[in-house]
This record gives C-alpha cells, sequence and structure tokens, in this order.
C-alpha cells in the first residue's frame, strides 16, 4: 500500500511537470487580470468623525444627561433617516445601500460615523452635513432646556436679592435695638444712681424689664441675621451651579472632524494578488489533471 502511494504521489507530480507550462501560464494570466484590476478599480478611502451627543442636563452626581444616547443616534443614522435629505442636498444619484457604518466605542459616550468614498473632500462634506443636520434637530430641545434654567435663574437672583434686602433691614434694627438698649441702660443707670425711692425702684424695674426685652429681641434679629446669611449663601451656590449647568448644556459635538484613513481600504490589491494566484493555480491544476486523464481515456480507446 505504502508504494502505491509513493507511485500515485509521483504521477500527480509527473503530470504537474508534464503540463508546467500550461499550468504557469493560466496562473500568469490570473495574476494579470487581478493587477489589471487593481488599477483600473478606482481606490476607496474611509473618512469618518466622532462625534458626542447633545447635553440637556446633568443628574445630581454632576454627570451628563443626553437628549439621544449615542445608540439612538447610531440607530437613527444605520435607519437612513438622513440619507435622502443628505443625497438631495450632495445632488447624489439615489441610494442603493446604507450611506454611514456607525461604531461605538466600548464603556463610552461617543459615537464614530464613517462613509467609504471615493472623493475625500465629498465624503468630508457628507459627514460634515450630518453633523449640521444633527445640530439642528438638537437646536430646539437645546434652546427651550436653556430657557427653562435662565427663567429658574432668574427666580433665584430675584430670591437672593429678597435675601440680601432682608438681612440689611435686620441690620439697621439691630443697630437700632443695640442703640434703644444703651439708652435705656443709661437712664437706668442715672435713676440708681440718683436713690432708693419707691417710685425710682419701680421705674428701675421697668426699664431693667424693657432692656431685657430690647435684649432678647436683639438676639431674635441676629438669629435671624445668621439664617438670612445662611440662606444667602446656599441660594448663592445654587446660582452658581444653575450658571455651570446652562453653559455646559451643548449641542451634538464634534469631537474628530472629518478625517480619511491614512490608505485607500478598498480595493485590497495584495489580497487580491493573492487570492488570483490561488484561484489561478486550482484551476490549472484542475485543467491539467482533467486534459491528462482525458488525453489517456482516449488512448484506450
Amino acid at each position: 500500500m505504502e508504494e502505491d502511494n509513493t507511485l500515485e504521489l509521483i504521477d500527480y507530480l509527473r503530470v504537474i511537470w508534464k503540463w508546467k507550462l500550461f499550468i504557469t501560464a493560466i496562473t500568469v494570466i490570473f495574476l494579470f487580470i487581478a493587477v489589471t484590476l487593481n488599477f483600473l478599480m478606482a481606490n476607496v478611502y474611509d473618512v469618518s468623525m466622532v462625534v458626542e451627543p447633545a447635553v440637556s442636563n446633568f443628574d445630581s452626581s454632576w454627570r451628563p444627561i443626553y437628549i439621544d444616547s449615542n445608540t439612538d443616534i447610531k440607530s437613527k443614522v444605520d435607519l437612513g433617516m438622513y440619507d435622502n435629505t443628505i443625497f438631495d442636498l450632495m445632488h447624489f444619484d439615489s441610494p442603493k445601500k446604507k450611506l454611514f457604518k456607525t461604531f461605538i466605542p466600548k464603556d463610552s459616550n461617543i459615537l464614530k460615523i464613517s462613509i467609504e468614498i471615493i472623493d475625500v473632500k465629498k465624503g468630508a462634506q457628507v459627514l460634515k452635513l450630518l453633523h449640521d443636520l444633527l445640530s439642528e434637530e438638537y437646536k430646539r430641545s437645546i434652546k427651550e432646556r436653556k430657557l427653562q434654567i435662565e427663567n429658574v435663574l432668574r427666580m433665584k437672583v430675584a430670591q437672593s436679592q429678597n435675601i440680601v434686602d432682608e438681612g440689611n433691614q435686620l441690620k439697621k434694627e439691630i443697630k437700632t435695638a443695640g442703640l434703644n438698649t444703651e439708652k435705656l441702660i443709661r437712664e437706668r443707670d442715672m435713676l440708681i444712681s440718683g436713690g432708693e425711692k419707691s417710685a425710682d425702684k419701680l421705674s428701675i424695674l421697668i426699664y431693667t424689664n424693657t432692656i431685657q426685652g430690647n435684649i432678647a429681641y436683639k438676639n431674635r434679629l441676629q438669629k435671624q441675621l445668621g439664617e438670612a446669611i445662611s440662606e444667602k449663601e446656599r441660594m448663592k451656590a445654587e446660582i452658581e451651579n444653575l450658571k455651570v449647568k446652562m453653559g455646559s448644556i451643548r449641542n451634538i459635538r464634534l469631537l474628530n472632524p472629518p478625517e480619511p484613513s491614512v490608505g485607500a481600504i478598498k480595493p485590497r490589491k495584495l489580497l487580491n494578488i493573492i487570492l488570483a494566484f490561488a484561484i489561478g493555480l486550482i484551476v490549472s491544476l484542475f485543467l491539467a489533471f482533467f486534459m491528462e486523464y482525458f488525453r489517456k481515456a482516449k488512448a484506450r480507446f
């Protein structure tokens, strides 16, 4: 059995050697066709941009709340919601397939959108137009959200001013109460230094009660002033947070502008040549063995 197998292998090699020129010619023809097609086919480039969704608000941990997540935008683009508009504006022919490809990097809030196209400049224009369409779509929501925050901000500023006015009024009343108390203390001390008549004792008692009442009233006013100052600081922090929020609310952002791939992605010239070589070799070997078999079969008859 081993000898038969060796003979069969030698027979195969003999057939290949016998038809070597034919096999080489067929393989070269396939290679020539592949090389020719590579040069005739236009280079196709991948032009891509990276966007971040529009932010409408922030949660309690100051994490952005997006109008549409990157997954939502990806779904819209993948469904071709903007393709017809872009084709009309760019005066392209009717689309035969999806215009864009999308990709979401793992654990990220961004979206990569790309287009395969021959003309790199036109590809950049198409992606810029898509970004403009997305921006226009979210512009109204952004404007409404900013208007809401502006209204709240105006209300908080007005409340803060009322607190400031209240604090100023309390300071005036505290000052007045202090001056009245000092005056009453001086008048009481004069009565005490004048003698101990029963009428004077009654007056001294009234003065003392009035002074204690003034002191208690002043203490209440000071407590209210402290609360007003604390409320003012809290309101100031809220106003600053609202200003930061309003400044942070933004439309869809272009993180990386449209840029082409380093080299052409199609045609894959080296791969095409390798495939052509492999296919040409297989086809030529098949034909060589088939013709050898046909020749031997014809000789028998």
